[in-house]
């Protein structure tokens, strides 16, 4: 497969399961806020820095030039669709690798919620801004202004609409301008990554009084009569939330747990498709990482730092309950598998080892 079959296929897939999300899945229960901002439901509040606003007032516009309809989400589903033109532009890969990343944007998840209005399609497209530049960099090309203009734009973009991101977007951009760069990339990894962890924690002390009444009821943003919320997960200090971040964030990554798939047989295929991804991830990461036996510590630190800080952030969103897991994922979903399969896959990265 080449990559303009890659990119047509794409787009076809898309197509069929954004009909199959609105006209299937939409008639049997709501495709998260989609609906809502087609409607222009949140068009009341009228406050241009509420994201739900914006995606009402764009929505609503939609609506109006097409109807109500399926055809309403074709301009966020083909902005989804673009950031894959863009962000592969320069990624040079053998057939079957390029039918291998088709494979991973079939996730059920991926086509449905980035194939319709939604926040996914967008922050998609604004992630690929920002990683046209790195990739640039990685492979010793020359940035132009206008490149670095886009990809300023795609990382203030990404945090305004999901600002727990932040980290792992300077995380990517520090690592790829800075310690890339140096002589000693082993003790400045580890030093970086050492500074990090201390000034985190010390700002953790420093703001421990300030989150904890937020940390407490944070829990209450997701409504106990949903479906598929869960009443038992809360935290009950800053400590608490911190304690279960290691298991909390690959919870909220994967989605349902075994026992909610069990129990709701509709959430099984999610939960095996999210295992599935997330040992495809690891995989990944493993095959960009350690190569002949020999580690590549740059890449190691800088993608499992960036990894591992787009999973914290997403920890506060997926853990509470398994829908909102499912669907928030498949904003840095792509971005994810795109970064790891430069490293895995192209070997004309002139990034230090």
């Amino acid at each position: 497969m080449s990559r303009q079959q890659f990119l047509l296929l794409l787009l076809i897939s898309k197509l069929f399961c954004g009909l199959i999300a609105w006209y299937v899945i939409g008639s049997i229960t709501k495709l998260g806020d989609t609906q809502d901002y087609l409607s222009g439901f949140y068009l009341n509040r009228n406050n241009p820095l509420s994201t739900a606003y914006l995606m009402s007032l764009t929505g609503s516009i939609f609506s109006k030039i097409v109807g109500y309809n399926f055809l309403a989400n074709l301009p966020l589903l083909l902005l989804s669709w673009f950031s894959l033109v863009i962000v592969t532009k320069d990624l040079c890969m053998k057939k079957v690798h390029w039918l291998f990343l088709f494979l991973l944007f079939l996730s059920p998840s991926y086509q449905i919620w980035t194939s319709i209005h939604s926040k996914e399609a967008i922050i998609n497209f604004f992630f690929s801004l920002y990683l046209m530049a790195i990739i640039k960099s990685w492979l010793g090309k020359r940035i132009s202004k206008k490149v670095l203009l886009l990809a300023f734009t795609g990382f203030f973009l990404v945090i305004f609409f999901k600002p727990l991101y932040a980290p792992s977007l300077l995380w990517l951009a520090f690592f790829t301008a800075f310690i890339a760069k140096r002589k000693k990339i082993v003790m400045s990894s580890m030093i970086t990554t050492l500074f990090a962890i201390v000034c985190s924690i010390l700002l953790v002390l420093l703001a421990y009084k300030l989150l904890d009444p937020v940390i407490k009821v944070f829990h209450l943003h997701f409504s106990a009569d949903g479906d598929f919320s869960r009443p038992s997960h809360k935290w009950d200090s800053v400590s608490d939330m911190l304690y279960k971040i290691p298991a909390g964030m690959i919870v909220a990554f994967v989605g349902p747990k075994l026992s909610e798939a069990l129990k709701v047989k509709m959430m099984l295929p999610f939960f095996i498709e999210g295992i599935l991804t997330l040992s495809i991830i690891l995989i990944l990461l493993f095959n960009s990482t350690i190569k002949n036996s020999r580690i590549f510590f740059l890449r190691f630190f800088m993608l499992l730092g960036f990894i591992t800080l787009l999973f914290i952030g997403h920890y506060p969103q997926g853990y509470f309950n398994p829908g909102s897991a499912i669907r928030y994922k498949e904003a840095f979903y792509p971005a994810i598998l795109v970064v790891l399969f430069y490293f895995s896959f192209d070997n004309r990265l002139k990034i230090k080892s």
